[in-house]
């Protein structure tokens, strides 16, 4: 293993330099100057030296000579590494003295390595300059004079620049404190700690005149917010670590809440007691406010990417699930009841319905689940929820219900609003245990421009608010910013599917959900829709009309990429009496529609497929053949599909997974019945 001898007062650049080394598999030995550069050099014989110049007791160029006057030291190839000494003339100097190579600061730890194997790599007879002979002493302290009169020099020069800067900083200081946006202030810490400087900006940042601080020492720590006092103590008592910013709120003179960022610095006496802290404390509001909107919409773009991977989730396995419960569904038909295998059956079947809820969740969370928004009384449902919920939250937890006694009207799908009253509840019965109370709450409220500042996802408007609020367990900040993640749960039963649906749901009516939780202090959740005027739609009703003949004999084009869900549906219909033109991609099904064009009254095709999805191919064969009906089916939502037929007209769609018996049902609906 190769030996580098690295030589620096530099503690920092030791460091670098020996981690650098150490990872190529180079012994790295060290020394802090000249004087402990030769020892370390006579006792081990490193292969080659690394050498800053400027360093205490000896320094490099001195070095450099006493190694190159030194029988066993004069062949090492030497390598001078410096930052102060720059100029040409200190390079020549270092190449008469016995340098190999002279590399000026910063360098890349990359291509200093490289420099340190080219030269070890060389042949001896081969390394430049390696044995030269170091100029006569005389010479050396000529040019060694000359190297240091021009660093005085340079310093000099620097030094008179920096008088001349502090004269213009001392002048203009009054100037610039008297009209600076931050406060600047000075705090004496004996025998009483009181501030005995604080700029104009104090009135601008905190509401108060620097003269109520001056009159009342306790002013500054009685403005604080409470949770923050503790740490401004600390920082009076100059406890907090010097030069680091430290972040506190107030309460200005009207109330409202500043964020505030201090830097300061410990004033000494002369015999080193610390006697006062000065600073300046800088209003950060505006980057407060600006970074939780990010934080927001970082959070919200996290989401939409959950999304749309639990959406293509949910479709692929819609797909399969499809086979599978179709399959399921034909074999029941012919094993006979009450044998083992039709009971199996039956619990295929059953797990594959219980798949599908899963799914159907996980596109209610990507904001992809098929709905039929309706303007509703939120109270009336809200309140039919609650009295069905009474029984299974369980006797020992209060349901407080609190609806605004104005009419609350939302458009939203009435299955969705259950569903998000229901899974609030019971993850609140959940946090409460055996138990507590959940209060739900309703209320009408107007949201303006300034009750809407660092909010993302919400308008100026009219909203209803739904509160749902426990005494039970609460959440800590990790799980807070997990809490709407698809399979995230922190029970020992569940699939972690509940809060993501509620997430899913308000996003897709263009809603908005906050949640205010501490460990052992209860949670509250708040969600906003946007109210709309009108009249309360009725909502849908079940009739016991006879259901179509499921037989026919029409042409149908059936599309379906899934190879096993396409021979599925082929024989089902086949098996109905329709005449079927199976097709596994849009490109197949074009060459058939040239060969069958208007005998085709029917286009059964799946929404997502390879090159052209089934919307794109309904248009190219409805453009030919205007009589041609179409039946979409899709693991996704069909609003994921009408924009794409630029028509709001209605669209026959089938929900995948789906029964055979449904499917066949409503291709005889979208033929026209028996």
């Amino acid at each position: 293993m190769k030996k580098v001898l690295v030589v620096d007062d530099d503690e920092k650049t030791r460091y670098i330099l020996r981690r650098v080394l150490e990872a190529k598999g180079y012994e790295v030995l060290e020394a802090t100057n000249g004087v402990e550069g030769l020892m370390v050099a006579k006792e081990n014989h490193p292969d080659i030296i690394v050498s800053d110049i400027l360093m205490p007791q000896m320094d490099g160029f001195s070095f450099c000579r006493e190694c190159k006057r030194d029988e066993q030291l004069r062949a090492i190839p030497f390598v001078f590494l410096s930052g102060t000494y720059t100029d040409k003339r200190d390079e020549d100097l270092g190449y008469q003295v016995g340098a190999v190579r002279y590399i000026v600061k910063p360098v890349e730890p990359d291509a200093l390595v490289a420099t340190i194997e080219e030269i070890l790599e060389a042949p001896e007879d081969a390394r430049p300059q390696q044995t030269v002979t170091p100029p006569s002493e005389a010479t050396f302290y000529r040019l060694y004079n000359e190297a240091l009169i021009r660093k005085l020099e340079d310093k000099m020069e620097e030094l008179a620049v920096a008088y001349k800067t502090l004269a213009e900083s001392e002048r203009r200081f009054r100037l610039l404190a008297e009209n600076a946006p931050d406060i600047i202030y000075r705090c004496e810490l004996y025998p009483q700690c009181r501030f005995t400087y604080l700029s104009p900006a104090t009135k601008q940042i905190l509401g108060f005149a620097p003269e109520e601080f001056y009159a009342n020492p306790d002013l500054m720590t009685q403005q604080v917010v409470p949770e923050d006092r503790p740490l401004l103590e600390s920082l009076l008592r100059c406890e907090v670590e010097a030069g680091k910013p430290v972040v506190l709120r107030f309460r200005r003179k009207d109330g409202t809440l500043v964020w505030t960022e201090t830097l300061f610095v410990p004033i000494c006496d002369d015999e080193g007691k610390l006697v006062a802290i000065e600073g300046v404390t800088r209003d950060i509001t505006a980057q407060k406010e600006a970074e939780k909107l990010q934080e927001e919409l970082n959070y919200a773009q996290k989401m939409e990417t959950i999304g749309r991977m639990a959406g293509g989730l949910a479709h692929d396995y819609n797909n399969m699930l499809s086979v599978i419960l179709g399959y399921a569904e034909k074999a029941l038909k012919e094993v006979p009841a009450g044998t083992p295998v039709h009971d199996y059956l039956k619990e295929i079947q059953e797990a594959g319905r219980r798949s599908a809820i899963i799914t159907s969740q996980l596109l209610t969370f990507a904001k992809r689940q098929p709905v039929e928004p309706k303007v509703l009384d939120v109270n009336s449902c809200i309140e039919k929820t609650l009295s069905m919920l009474k029984s299974v939250v369980g006797e020992g937890i209060q349901i407080v219900w609190a609806p605004d006694p104005n009419l609350l009207l939302v458009k939203i799908d009435e299955g969705q609003l259950t569903q998000l009253v229901v899974n609030l509840c019971l993850n609140a019965r959940d946090a409460v245990g055996s138990k507590g109370k959940i209060v739900v709450e309703t209320h009408s409220v107007t949201l303006d421009e300034c009750e809407l500042a660092g909010w993302t996802g919400l308008t100026q408007g009219d909203y209803c608010l739904i509160t749902v609020k426990d005494n039970g367990c609460g959440m800590d900040d990790d799980t807070m910013k997990r809490i709407f993640e698809p399979f995230f749960t922190t029970k020992e039963k569940g699939l972690g599917l509940g809060m993501s649906s509620v997430y899913g749901i308000v996003k897709q009516n263009k809603g908005l959900i906050r949640i205010e939780s501490k460990k052992g202090e209860g949670t509250t959740v708040y969600v906003w829709f946007p109210r709309v005027h009108g009249v309360v739609e009725p909502l849908g009703t079940t009739t016991n009309a006879t259901k179509p003949s499921v037989s026919g004999h029409e042409t149908i084009l059936l599309v379906e990429d899934e190879q096993p869900l396409l021979k599925l549906l082929l024989r089902t219909l086949e098996g109905s009496g329709y005449k079927v033109l199976p097709a596994s991609s849009p490109l197949e099904a074009l060459e058939l529609a040239k060969d069958y064009g208007s005998k085709i009254q029917l286009l059964v095709t799946d929404a997502v497929m390879p090159h052209i999805g089934g919307m794109e191919l309904f248009k190219k064969l409805r453009t030919r053949y205007p009589s041609m009906k179409v039946l979409v089916m899709s693991g996704f939502g069909i609003e994921d599909f009408r924009s794409e037929t630029g028509t709001d007209s209605p669209i026959a769609f089938l929900q995948k997974p789906f029964s055979l018996e449904d499917f066949l049902e409503k291709v005889r609906t979208v033929l026209g019945g028996a």
